[in-house]
């Protein structure tokens, strides 16, 4: 759970959380 070790499993989590989280207008509004 290091994203300096790999910045690719860090954004993979990343980037599903804002999908798992329609709900949330602030992160689209961004």
């Amino acid at each position: 759970m290091e994203p300096t070790r790999s910045p690719l499993p860090h954004a993979q989590y990343t980037v599903p959380a804002v999908y798992a989280q329609p709900q949330e207008p602030c992160k689209h509004a961004a």
